[in-house]
């Protein structure tokens, strides 16, 4: 049922929804960012570029956040609003192409509406049902289940090789390579050690890093 919905689930409501995960997020994880104005610019039009001709691609913003207590972090909420720490930019140090590698994946959590999903997945039947049949009265815990989701339990492992899987041949199809995911997975692999990274926690529902990184360079040589 989920899978059904999350497609249909009105922009606006999608907005909303985002804005108050967000909210929550800024209040107990993020900081104001730190970086200087003219490189959040430049990354941005960079990302605009890269997601201009996809089927979603007027819901696409990114913005950043300082984080600490997260280190080098993306994630990606279910109306395309896509949020990059100061730390993952420091950490790229200055290789735009592994950032954007990381944000091709991120936009294919949002092409195929993994955020959403997961919420509806995550809620009440009740709030499946309410979107199904038209009372919408219950739909108001999404805004509570969405950050909870990405702060505890991150994407399942099948969507996090969907959304890879997603990111290699866009990055193809701009000329670009899955080799620079790999390089980037493989930074990310030594700052956290044994943890790996994804949407706001990367706990034990993703993929091992060595297994990304292996699907990436068979991608980049086929």
């Amino acid at each position: 049922m989920a899978n059904k919905v999350a497609p249909v689930v009105p922009r606006a409501m999608e907005r909303t929804i985002s804005d108050q995960a967000l909210s929550l997020i800024d209040r107990t994880q993020l900081q104001p960012s730190r970086l200087p104005a003219e490189r959040k610019l430049a990354l941005q039009l960079e990302f605009k570029a890269l997601t201009t001709g996809l089927p979603r691609e007027l819901d696409y913003r990114l913005s950043f956040r300082h984080a600490p207590g997260l280190g080098p972090n993306a994630f990606a909420l279910p109306d395309g609003h896509v949020v990059v720490t100061d730390q993952l930019v420091e950490l790229v140090d200055g290789n735009d192409d592994e950032l954007l590698a990381v944000l091709a994946h991120e936009a294919g959590h949002h092409e195929h509406r993994h955020g959403m999903r997961q919420a509806l997945q995550s809620s009440a039947v009740v709030v499946v049902a309410g979107f199904l049949f038209g009372d919408l009265s219950g739909t108001g815990s999404l805004s509570v289940s969405i950050p909870v989701l990405l702060l505890e339990s991150g994407f399942s492992r099948d969507h996090e090789r969907e959304a890879d899987d997603f990111a290699f041949a866009l990055l193809e199809r701009q000329g670009r390579s899955p080799a620079d995911f790999a390089a980037v997975m493989r930074r990310l692999s030594k700052h956290y050690g044994e943890k790996d990274f994804g949407a706001v926690s990367y706990l034990s529902t993703h993929p091992p890093s060595a297994e990304r990184i292996a699907a990436a360079e068979q991608a980049a040589a086929d």
